[in-house]
This record gives C-alpha cells, sequence and structure tokens, in this order.
C-alpha cells in the first residue's frame, strides 16, 4: 500500500506539530508517564530518516486511485462479507502452499487480514496519536494476499482530524474498542472451528505489535521497544495481551525482556516444511535476544 503525493506527508506532518514531537530521544526516554504514541514517535525518530517512510506506508490512507468507489464497502459490509471474501485465501493455501487442512489454511489467511486491518489501525494509532473510528472505514476485497484491504473513506476530510502522539490514554481506549469489533467480525469468518481460540489471539496480538517488531528490525533498541509494546499490549485485555509471551534474561546489570507468539500459527506445515516464523513458539532459542533480523516483514 502506498500513500499518493503528499498523503503520507500530511499525515506525518500532523503527527508532527504536536508540543512533544520535536523532543529529542533522550528527551522522551526517561518520561514512563509519556502518552504511548510520543514514545513511539521518540524511539522512530533516533532512526535513520530513510527508515522512516515504510511506517507511514503501514498506515491508513485514504482509498487509492485504481479502487472502484462502489466496491468499497462500510464495516457493516466487511463484518457481513468476511467468510466468501477469505475463501480465496482457504483456497490459495491449499492448492499453492501445501495446506493439508481448513485449520492450516485458515490461519495463514487470519495472518494476512490481522496485517492489513489491524496493523494499519495499530501504525496509524501510533504515529498520530489518534485511533480511527470505526465509521471512517471502507474494505475491499482482493483476488490475492491479503485478501482484504483496508482504508480512510475517501470521502473522509483528514485535514479535520486531530493528530497528536503526546494524547493521553483515551485513544488507545478508542483502538481498543475498534479492535474487538474486527475481531468479532473475524471470529465468524475465520475462528472458532476453523482458528483455535488459542491461535487466533497470537496472531491479532502479533498483527498489534508489528509496527513495534519493525522499530526492532529498522535498528531501535530491543529492549525499549520491547518495554513499550508490553505497556501498549496492556490496553487490550487478558485474551489479545495473552497472545504474546515474555521471555526474560539478566545481561550484565540489565533485565531485558522479548515477545513470543504464544501459540504457533502452523506456517511451519506449509511448503514442505521449511519455514519458522521469527516468534515462532515452536522455536528453542528467542531470535529476538540476538539481533536476529528477519529478511521480510512478514515473517514475525
Amino acid at each position: 500500500m502506498q500513500f499518493k503525493e503528499g498523503q503520507s506527508q500530511g499525515l506525518m506532518t500532523k503527527a508532527s506539530n504536536s508540543p512533544n514531537s520535536s523532543a529529542k530521544r533522550q528527551d522522551l526516554a526517561p518520561l514512563q508517564s509519556a502518552a504511548i504514541p510520543a514514545r513511539f514517535h521518540a524511539l522512530l525518530s533516533a532512526l535513520p530518516e530513510s527508515e522512516h517512510r515504510k511506517f507511514y506506508d503501514f498506515a491508513l490512507s485514504p482509498a487509492m486511485e485504481g479502487i472502484v468507489f462502489a466496491e468499497l464497502r462500510d464495516f457493516g459490509g466487511f463484518a457481513e462479507h468476511i467468510k466468501p471474501w477469505s475463501q480465496n485465501g482457504l483456497d490459495h493455501f491449499k492448492s499453492e502452499h501445501g495446506a493439508q487442512t481448513n485449520k492450516i489454511a485458515a490461519s495463514q489467511v487470519l495472518k494476512g487480514i490481522a496485517r492489513a486491518t489491524i496493523t494499519k489501525l495499530a501504525t496509524t494509532y501510533l504515529l498520530t496519536g489518534r485511533s480511527a473510528r470505526k465509521s471512517e472505514l471502507m474494505f475491499v476485497p482482493t483476488g490475492s494476499a491479503p485478501w482484504i484491504e483496508m482504508y480512510f473513506d475517501p470521502r473522509l476530510d483528514l485535514e479535520s482530524l486531530q493528530f497528536a502522539p503526546d494524547v493521553g490514554p483515551s485513544e488507545l481506549f478508542e483502538l481498543a474498542i475498534i479492535l474487538e469489533e474486527i475481531g468479532t467480525a473475524l471470529q465468524k469468518g475465520l475462528g472458532r472451528r476453523l482458528v483455535p481460540p488459542a491461535v487466533f489471539y497470537s496472531s491479532i496480538a502479533m498483527a498489534l505489535a508489528h509496527p513495534f517488531m519493525e522499530l526492532y528490525r529498522s535498528g531501535a533498541d530491543p529492549n525499549e521497544t520491547a518495554l513499550l509494546l508490553q505497556r501498549f499490549m496492556a490496553g487490550f485485555g487478558k485474551r489479545v495481551g495473552g497472545g504474546l509471551v515474555w521471555r526474560q534474561r539478566q545481561n550484565n546489570s540489565r533485565v531485558e525482556v522479548a515477545p513470543r507468539r504464544k501459540s504457533c500459527c502452523l506456517k511451519y506445515t506449509l511448503n514442505g516444511g521449511s519455514s519458522q516464523c521469527f516468534s515462532c513458539s515452536r522455536r528453542a532459542e528467542t531470535l529476538y535476544f540476538e539481533r536476529h533480523m528477519p529478511e521480510h516483514h512478514e515473517d514475525f
């Protein structure tokens, strides 16, 4: 997904208009009570500018050129059609990647749709300090991964929205509300008998964690990133927050933590069993501690 020229810059400019956003990382890092987006912004600002663009590419944008407006559906349409819209993905993973059961295929489809929806919502909140509202979202099915795309309603006036990374916890609460509604829709289409609850919530949690994993992959301090992720995940309740488990180690005088999936998504069964996720619960080692960089962002 790409922003049209000026759209990502506009979002970036609005996000940087808050009083705290011009502060250097060392000014914000000690402020444990600072809003989560402000601390995320501080970690991002410490990275080379060449790393910044991809985070805005992960965020929400208005529907792009080439999207037929009549094909867009509001949230109600998304919730109603999630099951048939997912079928292309189920067929793809069974025919192209050797998924032997609907359970395995559905787990992979869920990961793709969660990245296209939940990761976008989380990234937009972290970059701007504002959670999108359900009424602002539009959805369209695609013939290939991630099977569904989500955009800001093209009729929405982004200039009227207030973006500020230093806002308080109310926007995190708004994000939790819309996450609950998207999760309910995904359960209707892919949960229950297709994706077991433990796998379902691990995939939802990893979709939320994705922007933080990209910070890590881009060179941000691993422990600062993991601690901020812990604080972020605490806003989503026991089921979603429990989708991650936390490993701990003593590194000289510092206690370090690292996120792992709680339950395996079964990706390792595809294509002859040659692949495991970076954060796979089946791994004996915790790659996050080793500063190992996954080649592709999908490998988290």
